[in-house]
């Protein structure tokens, strides 16, 4: 059965799978683990890198790139 890659590489959102409907399943469900462990988590928990990330996890929300 043929696999269809979608998702949104700059934000970590990447699923395979054998049609739209499963494949946007598989990208809300690591939407909300990274939303969980960037954006919910303390900041101060968050490295440098951890930190931008969650900068742009949080502007999918307020329009800012």
């Amino acid at each position: 059965m043929a696999r269809r890659v979608t998702g949104l590489h700059s934000h970590r959102l990447l699923t395979a799978a054998p049609d739209l409907h499963e494949g946007l399943m598989g990208i809300t469900a690591e939407f909300e683990t990274n939303w969980n462990d960037f954006v919910e988590r303390d900041e101060n928990d968050l490295t440098g890198g951890a930190l931008q990330f969650r900068r742009r996890l949080l502007s999918l929300f307020s329009g800012e790139s």
